[in-house]
């Protein structure tokens, strides 16, 4: 016969017998009460970690309501852009002693849905969220503010909820300049491949390129203006149609990584010398954009910064007293960088 011993499982209890204190000192100690002293603190700590007591997070939630939980919705975390951000979300919550869930949506809206509800079920104090291609309905958003629950977006922001903090750059003046750069360069025919119409974020890319265009007294021309889904094969599609335009651009503005990169090898698959034939320009958060021959020039995203104000204005509204007054939403618009390199710039290939 086997016999199975099972270690005892250390609680507050055993914490509290082994310093001579009481379990409420314990208690306190262990949740920072400023009302017992360094000194105690310090000694319940140490005890508790000689000792291997865990926190149960969950009892300590049920009794303070919180569970020091936040999670946290990306379209796909293997984007550069997702990947970055929600790496900056996890440091900034780490430090502000909070622990996050990562769901992604896949760009599915009914995907997006069960991760809300997940993330619902779980007790999270907060959600932080990049909105998901297909989502066009936010009423699963607005149930989880209904139950108490703060949301802050960032980049696909949900424009129409009122009671929710917003964080985005602007996307408009970004594709403006870089439009504004490639005509600089001397380019004249300039096209243009985004992402889903129904976007916010691509159209307003787009008008941003059609306001360069106008600003240089530059013809608009839609039959190399392509719209893509954003998967590879669709990206792949797009720069083949608009490089086999009867009149095919000398310059294009892309809205995203994927479809810039796509653009480069179709165009150099069919012997297009970039800059001097077709200059290509994207948005990217991608270390590969500068490794890739010939590099990228892009639009740069403050996408570390965006994460960070994302989890502290996600906490200034978790912790807000809302006996007191009504929380303030914002919508912050933050500025990009336009890192100019080889694609479009001729006297970089010559001096490199």
């Amino acid at each position: 016969m086997t016999i199975k011993m099972t270690k005892k499982k250390i609680n507050i209890y055993d914490v509290a017998k082994e310093l001579g204190v009481s379990i409420s000192t314990v208690s306190r100690a262990l949740n920072n009460n400023p009302k017992i002293s360094a000194d105690t603190t310090k000694k319940v700590k140490q005890m508790a970690d000689k000792l291997g007591f865990q926190k149960n997070a969950l009892a300590s939630g049920l009794m303070t309501n919180k569970t020091k939980t936040i999670g946290v919705i990306v379209p796909q975390i293997n984007r550069e852009f997702f990947a970055q951000t929600v790496r900056s979300i996890e440091d900034t919550a780490f430090e502000m002693g909070y622990s996050v869930m990562i769901c992604q949506s896949h760009d599915s809206y009914v995907k997006e849905q069960a991760n809300i509800n997940t993330l619902m079920s779980s007790r999270v104090d907060g959600i932080i969220v990049s909105l998901a291609l297909e989502t066009t309905d936010l009423k699963h958003f607005e149930k989880a503010i209904d139950a108490d629950i703060p949301i802050v977006f960032f980049d696909r922001v949900g424009l129409e909820l009122s009671n929710s903090t917003k964080i985005l750059v602007d996307n408009f003046s970004s594709a403006q300049k870089a439009t504004s750069h490639l005509i600089q360069q001397g380019y004249k025919h300039i096209g243009y491949i985004g992402g889903p119409h129904m976007n916010q974020i691509f159209e307003e890319r787009l008008e941003g390129f059609k306001q360069a265009l106008t600003d240089h007294n530059l013809p608009i021309d839609d039959s190399i203006i392509e719209k893509t889904d954003l998967t590879q094969q669709d990206c792949y599609r797009a720069a083949k149609s608009i490089l086999h335009a009867i009149n095919p651009p000398d310059a294009i503005l892309c809205a995203n990584h994927l479809t810039s990169v796509n653009t480069i090898f179709y165009a150099m698959s069919i012997k297009k010398m970039i800059p001097k034939d077709v200059a290509v320009v994207g948005f990217s958060e991608n270390p590969i954009a500068e490794l890739m021959i010939p590099s990228l020039t892009a639009i740069r995203q403050p996408c570390y910064e965006m994460g960070k104000l994302a989890m502290q204005k996600l906490v200034e509204e978790i912790d807000f007293d809302q006996k007191s007054d009504e929380f303030i939403h914002s919508t912050i618009v933050l500025d990009t960088k336009l890192d100019i390199r080889a694609s479009s710039n001729g006297s970089f290939v010559a001096n490199n």
